[in-house]
Order: C-alpha cells, then sequence, then structure tokens
C-alpha cells in the first residue's frame, strides 16, 4: 500500500500503483451503492443481496447516504453501514474502510456506484487491503459523458477498470467499451424475477392508452411527449398518455413542467401525470409502452413492460438485451418524434400486430429473466477466489454483434450529449448574464433619473434660499423666533425648578 493517500480526484499521480492480485476463498462479501431507495440501481442492489445471502456468504450493505424511511427492506442478517462521504476527508474515509476489512474480514467488494467521485478512491483502497474489487456498470458506457465529473471519470474508469478482478456490464456496447480498456469482463443481465414475483400482470387495456415510465430527468427526453401525442391524436383522437415518474430539480421540476407545456398545448386533457407512484396498475391498462430515452443500460421499465405483454415503442437503445432481436419492439430513430408517433399508431391500428408484438414482448422477459444469474454470480465469485474466471462467463469482442460502426456511432452520440449539455449550461449562463446585465442597466438608469431629480429639486432650494423675498422673509421672522426661543428656554427652566 501506498504510503500517501490520495484525494479522491487524483488519478495519474497512481497510475503505476497495482496491488498483488489476491487468492483464497471468498466468504463475506461487500455490496456498496450511494443509496438504497426505489430506483433501478437499488432495486439491482437488493436483489445482489438476496442472491448472495440465499448462496450462504456473509454480506455487507455499505451506502453514502444514511438510511431513510423510503429505503427497501435489508434481508435478514445483512448489515448497512455509512462511510464518512459528506466531506473531503480522506483519511477518515480510509480509516473507515480499515477498520471494516479488518472486522468484518472482508473478503470482496461488488462496487455498484461505478460513476461516483468515491470509485477511485474506494478501489485504491480496497485493493490495497487485499479485497477484490469487482465493478457493476449500471447505465451505457456513454452516460458519464455529460456528467460534471467526466473528465475525472475518462481517467478514473480505465484505472479501475485495469485494476478490478472483474467489471460488470448489462449490454454488449459497455461491455466492448471496458474490454477495450483492458479489464476482465462480464456480461449479466440486471436480476428481474426476484422482484416482481407476486405481481398480478394480467392486462385490461384501455383503447388508445399510452403508457411512459420513469425518472423525468433530462437524458429520458419526457418533453419529446406531448409532441409525440400531439401527432398520435391527429389519426387516433382516442389516444392519450399516461406519465408515471418525476424528477426533483428546482429548474425545471417534473412532472410539473411537462404538465404546463401540455396544458399549453391543449392536451392537459390527454396527459394524465402520476408523480413518483408505482407504474403496474397503470402497465395492465396500458394498450402501447413508450421509452424515450437517449440511452439505457438495461431499462427495468422496459422489462416491466414486457413483464406485462405489452406492445414497445422506443427510441433506438437497439444494444439493449430485451431490444435487440425483439418482434416485441419497435426500435425509432432517437429524437424522431414522427417515427414514434408513426410507430404507436401502427399499434393501435393492427389489433393483431398488438397482439403478437405482446406476445413476443413476453418471450423476451421470460428468456432473460429465466438466467439464472445466482448461479452466475456464484461462479464468478469462485472464479475470482481463484485467479481465474471461467472462460464462459467472460465477454469476447469476437463474439459480440456490436460491431466497430456501431460502437463508433454510440460513442458520436455520447459525445453529442456531452456537447449539448455544455452548450445548455453555456446558454444558461449566459442567460443569467444577460438578464443580470439587463437589471444592472436598468438600475444605472434609475440611479441617473433619481440623481437627475435630486439636482433639480437642489437647483430649486437653493434658488429659494437665495432669494430676496426669503431673505426678506426670515429677517422680518427674526424678532417673533428668537423670542419663542427665550420662552421657551424659560418654560424649560421653569420645568425644572418644579420637579
Amino acid at each position: 500500500m501506498a504510503n500517501v493517500i490520495p484525494d479522491r480526484w487524483a488519478v495519474d499521480p497512481f497510475d503505476t500503483f497495482c496491488p498483488p492480485v489476491a487468492n483464497g476463498p471468498i466468504s463475506t462479501i461487500a455490496v456498496q451503492y450511494d443509496v438504497y431507495g426505489t430506483g433501478g440501481a437499488e432495486r439491482v442492489t437488493s436483489e445482489q443481496l438476496k442472491m448472495l445471502v440465499q448462496a450462504g456468504y456473509r454480506v455487507l450493505l455499505y451506502t453514502n447516504a444514511q438510511p431513510t424511511e423510503n429505503d427497501q427492506p435489508i434481508p435478514e442478517n445483512v448489515l448497512r453501514r455509512v462511510p464518512p462521504s459528506e466531506n473531503l476527508d480522506h483519511e477518515e474515509r480510509y480509516a473507515f474502510w480499515k477498520h471494516e476489512v479488518a472486522t468484518e474480514k472482508i473478503d470482496a467488494c461488488l462496487y455498484n456506484s461505478w460513476v461516483s467521485g468515491w470509485m477511485q478512491f474506494d478501489c485504491w483502497a480496497l485493493t490495497g487491503m487485499g479485497v477484490r474489487f469487482v465493478l457493476y456498470c449500471h447505465s451505457m458506457f456513454t452516460s458519464w459523458f455529460y456528467d460534471d465529473t467526466a473528465d475525472y471519470l475518462s481517467r478514473a474508469l480505465p484505472w479501475v477498470a485495469k485494476r478490478a478482478s472483474a467489471v460488470i456490464c448489462v449490454n454488449e456496447a459497455s461491455a466492448s467499451f471496458f474490454s477495450l480498456l483492458g479489464a476482465s469482463v462480464v456480461l449479466f443481465m440486471n436480476p428481474l424475477r426476484g422482484y416482481l414475483n407476486g405481481v398480478d400482470c394480467e392486462r385490461d387495456p384501455v383503447k388508445g392508452r399510452i403508457v411512459w415510465v420513469g425518472r423525468m430527468s433530462p437524458e429520458k427526453r419526457p418533453d419529446d411527449l406531448v409532441d409525440i401525442l400531439r401527432a398520435v391524436r391527429d389519426h387516433h383522437p382516442e389516444a392519450h398518455m399516461v406519465v408515471v415518474g418525476a424528477f426533483n430539480d428546482a429548474e425545471k421540476p417534473q412532472p410539473q413542467t411537462l404538465a404546463a407545456a401540455s396544458s399549453d398545448a391543449g392536451l392537459s386533457e390527454y396527459m394524465e401525470f402520476t408523480g413518483y407512484a408505482s407504474p403496474y396498475a397503470h402497465y395492465a391498462k396500458a394498450s402501447v409502452y413508450l421509452q424515450t430515452s437517449e440511452y439505457e443500460g438495461f431499462s427495468l421499465s422496459l422489462a416491466e413492460a414486457m413483464f406485462f405483454g405489452l406492445p414497445c415503442v422506443c427510441y433506438g437503445c437497439d444494444y439493449q438485451p430485451l431490444v435487440a432481436d425483439n418482434p416485441g419492439v419497435i426500435s425509432v430513430p432517437t429524437r424522431n418524434i414522427a417515427a414514434a408517433a408513426e410507430a404507436i399508431c401502427k399499434v393501435l391500428d393492427d389489433p393483431v400486430l398488438s397482439s403478437n408484438m405482446g406476445r413476443s414482448s413476453r418471450q423476451a422477459y421470460e428468456r432473460v429473466a429465466n438466467v439464472d444469474l445466482a448461479d452466475s454470480y456464484c461462479r464468478l465469485i469462485a472464479g475470482i477466489s481463484q485467479g481465474q474466471i471461467p472462460q464462459d462467463l467472460l465477454f469476447s469482442r469476437t463474439d459480440s454483434s456490436i460491431n466497430e460502426a456501431r460502437m463508433s456511432m454510440y460513442y458520436l452520440q455520447g459525445v453529442r450529449l456531452a456537447a449539448e449539455e455544455r452548450h445548455r449550461i453555456q446558454w444558461t449562463l449566459q442567460g443569467n448574464l444577460d438578464r443580470a446585465g439587463g437589471r444592472i442597466a436598468s438600475l444605472e438608469d434609475e440611479i441617473s433619473s433619481l440623481k437627475t431629480k435630486v439636482e433639480s429639486l437642489q437647483s430649486r432650494l437653493d434658488a429659494v434660499l437665495n432669494s430676496k423675498s426669503y431673505r426678506l422673509g426670515c429677517a422680518i421672522t427674526e424678532p417673533y423666533r428668537a423670542a419663542k426661543a427665550s420662552a421657551k428656554k424659560v418654560l424649560t427652566k421653569a420645568s425644572k425648578s418644579t420637579r
């Protein structure tokens, strides 16, 4: 272990540090993620805990955020710990991990916060203590391009990929990317069967009902929904849309912003916004599922829609395991509103097509959900403990359906998103500066106007004070004012003497 504890943003100075690979049995596993709420990555984390516990491992959960009342249940016998995360005290966090590894006898860490600012630091700390580090990449490899920490991640991800015992990816595009970085990559599906157990997937669809489910953040492109519905209603006046989800953004809160846009477009009667809510009842009533994401790693909402046997229309995330070679999905070019509306109309026009697509969706779900992920995890962990991952688990670019042309397309899409985000920030800042400049100019005009008024009043006052009539008046009233002042002194003195 290097003697100097690095800053969590420092990557380059430690490029030469590569701890010896630890071998030996793995019995205690730390599972880490930032939070433990109800989002997609949190659900995956929850399923990981259950699978590992059922497989007989001792499991601990580490989150950067403190527990809340809205968190998911933690499996019995799983301890939850919160490392110091709110400050920049790297020595404190390092001391925490050192204590945990020594006290809890941690052998391996399944690290889900793959774009965290602590990711490289935690990898450095844990691998130096002999812990096998497994990085789980939840999204598309381009998803961090537009992030505020993109510069750090562009250095940290290759650093960690080379030092991790394995990198788990959920789609072929991301697996291809990390394999190019020299990582030992495995391609696992997100666990589906567990958290959907017991959910009633019977459907009673309402004619023309479109459902959209997800976090209403910019990369999900909720702003496209109004235009898509308007185009669909030109051919299907009965069409209406249910939007399930929200996004807490001070500048652009959702669904409030989109609800206002739908009202401006005259569609408020045909768009329902549920906010954060369980989507299952809405899948059951829908005729078609719509997804407008710029990218998805492995969309759990899409998987849920397929579980309900819904025909699906998606922007072109064709690298997802649930989308590739699936007749239940119509994939259209990203941001192509006309193509998305046309695809929805195609489904609504043809009951036979809709039925066949729904059947194919359910079959695609079953194909992915029936993969024995618990066995795959156990084989991966056993391979890591022996220093050699089974060959059939390792991802091979030569067997991938993602060729160089498609990888280039995905990469360029990520670059475009990053450039657009930078431009959006610049335009926002420029707009704020312009508004501030306008306000300053307005205040300067007000000050100038007030100054002119003050100067005018002062000039008029000076004219009065210097006038003959004012001086004559002062002279005439001088005896009266002197007598008044003298009388006031006498009264004041008399008042004091009577006290």
